[in-house]
C-alpha cells in the first residue's frame, strides 16, 4: 500500500500514512484537529528499474550530459536558419 506525507495546515505536524488511492485524503491532525493536506515529496527510486551495476550518480550526469548536447545542438541549429528575434 503507498505511503503518503501530510502536513497539517494549523500546527505544521507531519506524518506518513499508508493509504489505498481509494480512501479518502480527509485526514485531521491528532495534535490540533485542523485538516491535514498531502505533503510534496521527492519520489522514490526504485533499484530494480536502473539497470545493473548503475549507480543513481552515474544515471544522472548521462542524463544531464545528454542534455548538454542536445541543448548545444539546438543553439547550432538556430545560428543556421540566422534567427533574429523581433
Amino acid at each position: 500500500m503507498p505511503r503518503y506525507k501530510f502536513a497539517c495546515t494549523g500546527c505544521a505536524v507531519q506524518v506518513i500514512v499508508s493509504r489505498s488511492l481509494s480512501d479518502s485524503n480527509d485526514i485531521g491532525c491528532e495534535e490540533c484537529g485542523e485538516p491535514m493536506k498531502k505533503a510534496l515529496t521527492v519520489p522514490h527510486i526504485n533499484a530494480q528499474t536502473r539497470p545493473e551495476h548503475t549507480h543513481v550518480g552515474e544515471v544522472t550526469e548521462q542524463f544531464i550530459e545528454d542534455s548538454r548536447v542536445a541543448l548545444e545542438k539546438q543553439k547550432e541549429d538556430v545560428k543556421e536558419i540566422n534567427y533574429e528575434p523581433s
